[in-house]
């Protein structure tokens, strides 16, 4: 993207993903921002979220088109609300130029042919998603820009819905069923996709991310 449009792209996208607060953490992860030159967590852990949401999005493709275990029509519709969201969330994010350290994961099999395998791991990735913009969210906190760490925590509760939503799917308590959500360092949440990182490995199920 030339440099004199990318300012504009980003706020543009952060615009339509976020609202006015949207248009600062564009400019935050452009570097341009007035806290540029003291937040050193951003850049990564947008890295981490495209990454995350990559993977999400090759999970429930997956999924949806391969399961062997029974998903009702109103479970469908709802996993394919989740996976239209984290498709959009993912182009958004490429756009700001947060592009996925992988295209190609591996999973444990099952979650193709046991439900319950599906939604551990499904929670896991929501919650990993949700790790990832609350850290994010309590960096800019810290350095003073409210406004910022406002828009990354409302990426965060986005994901936390999505894990309430496969609990219920599941008939499970929602505030049960997951761990207390908090952040985590970028080398911390990096290190947590590591088993999903090794397409291949034996005994797994490849994914591959497919355009569109």
């Amino acid at each position: 993207m030339p440099e004199h449009t990318t300012t504009a792209a980003r706020r543009r996208v952060l615009r339509d993903l976020l609202g006015t607060g949207g248009l600062l953490l564009a400019d935050a992860l452009a570097g341009n921002s007035r806290a540029a030159g003291t937040l050193n967590a951003p850049v990564p852990l947008l890295q981490v979220a495209a990454t995350t949401e990559a993977l999400s999005v090759s999970f429930y493709t997956a999924v949806l088109a391969g399961a062997t275990f029974h998903i009702g029509d109103k479970a469908t519709a709802a996993l394919r609300q989740i996976l239209a969201t984290e498709r959009h969330h993912l182009k958004l994010l490429g756009r700001l130029g947060g592009l996925p350290g992988a295209t190609t994961f591996s999973v444990d099999p099952q979650v193709q042919t046991d439900a319950r395998s599906f939604i551990r791991t499904a929670q896991h990735l929501a919650h990993l998603s949700a790790q990832t913009y609350l850290a994010a969210t309590e960096d800019l906190a810290a350095h003073r820009e409210a406004a910022l760490a406002g828009a990354a925590a409302r990426l965060a509760a986005r994901e936390a819905q999505h894990s309430a939503v496969l609990a219920q799917l599941a008939g499970l308590d929602p505030l049960a069923a997951v761990p207390p959500i908090s952040a985590r360092r970028a080398t911390d949440l990096r290190a947590a996709l590591t088993p999903y990182l090794r397409p291949g490995a034996p005994g797994t199920l490849l994914l591959t991310l497919r355009n569109g």
